[in-house]
């Protein structure tokens, strides 16, 4: 499964990809951003670039109000390794990056 994070300040996803024109709009694509749009804070997103799955678990998850993923991201926060172990019935591994 791909990873996930979720981004806690507004950043640019060159920010995260770097400035290769590919690679950043593989990951506009894949995380639903437009060509001029920020990542939000709160706002689900996977480096996961080649998971045929990413798109689609992305999109679920931010699909889902902006409270729910701030609950997300804090237990995510909060159990570190063990949301590993919360999240196995969902398939779906988690991370907060500590640096967005």
């Amino acid at each position: 499964m791909p990873e996930i994070a979720f981004s806690q300040c507004h950043q640019t996803p060159h920010s995260l990809i770097g400035d290769d024109p590919y690679q950043l709009e593989r990951f506009r694509t894949i995380n639903g951003l437009g060509t001029y749009d920020k990542m939000r804070p709160g706002r689900v997103y996977t480096l996961d670039l080649d998971h045929p799955q990413a798109s689609n678990i992305v999109a679920h998850l931010n699909a889902l109000p902006l409270e729910k993923r701030k609950s997300l991201a804090q237990v995510t926060k909060e159990a570190g390794e063990e949301t590993h172990a919360l999240a196995a019935s969902s398939r779906i591994i988690l991370i907060v990056n500590p640096l967005l």
